[in-house]
């Protein structure tokens, strides 16, 4: 994880998708990724910066938006 925001009711986490995340160097912000997160977790979670984690995924709550505009991308039904 690439950081780790503790909001009280939630901890916010931040990091890299996948096989295409590596490090580029040794601090936990040289963390790239072709595809980011930001994960809503229990404030209980142990995640912390620079660790690797397995996370399960609920995707009806998935959230896209378009890089350029920053506008939410919704999905077809």
């Amino acid at each position: 994880m690439k950081l780790r925001e503790e909001l009280g009711s939630e901890v916010q986490v931040h990091g890299a998708i996948g096989t295409a995340a590596h490090l580029s160097g040794d601090e936990p912000e040289d963390v790239r990724s072709l595809a980011t997160m930001v994960a809503r977790m229990d404030p209980r979670t142990a995640i912390k910066e620079g660790d690797v984690a397995s996370v399960l995924v609920d995707t009806g709550a998935l959230h896209f938006f378009d890089p350029a505009s920053g506008d939410s991308v919704r999905g077809r039904d």
